[in-house]
């Protein structure tokens, strides 16, 4: 028993199986919190944002009727007779587990120690119970699977799976929109190679896959009952104003310091301490993405900046230059790998 623990599964490139099984337990903890603090009674059939079972009927408002994907996965599953609550809940452990051995792999590609990856990984969880739990009062079915596929299609992208980020890309399409956001990272990824051939070809296939995803939910789904979100993706600026203005203060001072539970701050000094020129330049500009994410927040562009669950799709365009700032604190279990480091004298090429 002892030698299968040791053994990696399933090959080289993953953790050993004893890992695997505290990123099961660690994720089956989560979301047992997660079900016991946010999804309470949540009704699953007439629920505005909970009601899976009006998702499936093809009956939600027009915000919530294109995110069938767990819907879909929940039907499959009713054929076991199991109840409800406990599909949603072993859907959500999967999507959770599954993110958690994305990101160790995502870590391998930043820093040198696999092992100590493997439990740096674990601190995924951190920012996860703020922004999901803490600072959280809407359950929503979509969650963990957006994360998932954030954080799929991020490590996919920086290891050049082109294939693989687009199958990715598209099967996340039909979960939430904020997928869309591995575009522009893909583009600022290859920003010295945005003219050559297999570039274009990609970022047409993802725009395109896109809106083709798009218009099959919108034939399977031509109509809506009246929505209060009609104008869903508009620009309503004076709403976040009026937001800001009603909400007591110390909520505001509350979410601004601990939204990501603080992370985002350290990833501000990765940029403000100039530590950003010691990494090559597509390790630096994917994390640019927060910039135009935050003024659709401000703005209100489908966003809402005061509902700390909409900041959820940054996470990991948080947490990673977070972890890159620290790395600089003198401790080898932060040692950064040659892959993302700046080759010595190319600093004044910028």
């Amino acid at each position: 028993m002892l030698n299968l623990f040791g053994r990696k599964f399933p090959s080289e490139n993953f953790p050993p199986v004893i890992v695997h099984v505290i990123y099961l337990l660690m994720s089956v903890t989560f979301c047992l919190i997660y079900n016991h603090m946010v999804i309470g009674v949540s009704d699953l059939r007439y629920d505005e944002y909970a009601g899976i079972y009006r998702v499936l009927e093809g009956n939600a408002i027009k915000a919530i009727q294109f995110r069938v994907l767990v819907p879909l996965i929940f039907k499959a599953f009713k054929i076991l007779h199991i109840p409800d609550r406990a599909i949603l809940i072993f859907i959500f452990v999967a999507f959770t587990y599954f993110t958690l051995i994305f990101f160790y792999l995502i870590l391998n590609i930043h820093f040198r120690d696999k092992v100590f990856n493997s439990i740096l990984a674990l601190a995924l969880f951190y920012p996860m119970f703020w922004n999901f739990i803490l600072l959280n009062q809407i359950y929503f079915y979509v969650e963990q699977s957006t994360l998932f596929f954030l954080v799929a299609g991020f490590y996919f992208l920086l290891k050049k799976k082109n294939v693989w980020l687009l199958i990715t890309f598209l099967i996340g399409a039909f979960n939430h929109p904020s997928v869309i956001m591995l575009i522009p990272v893909y583009l600022l990824f290859n920003y010295n190679r945005l003219l050559k051939k297999d570039t274009i070809i990609y970022s047409v296939l993802l725009v395109g896959g896109y809106y083709v995803c798009f218009l099959v939910l919108k034939m399977l789904y031509p109509y809506f009952p009246a929505d209060r979100d009609a104008d869903y993706g508009l620009i309503h600026f004076s709403d976040t104003v009026i937001a800001l203005r009603d909400l007591p203060k110390h909520l505001i001072i509350r979410d601004i310091v601990f939204n990501f539970g603080g992370l985002h701050i350290f990833a501000a000094m990765f940029f403000i301490s100039g530590i950003w020129k010691k990494f090559k330049r597509e390790y630096v500009f994917i994390y640019f993405l927060i910039i135009p994410y935050v003024m659709l927040a401000v703005l209100r562009a489908g966003i809402r900046v005061e509902e700390m669950r909409n900041w959820i799709p940054l996470l990991p365009f948080i947490i990673l230059p977070a972890l890159l700032y620290l790395s600089q604190i003198k401790n080898p279990l932060l040692k950064l790998s040659d892959e993302v480091m700046m080759e010595t004298g190319t600093e004044a090429k910028i």
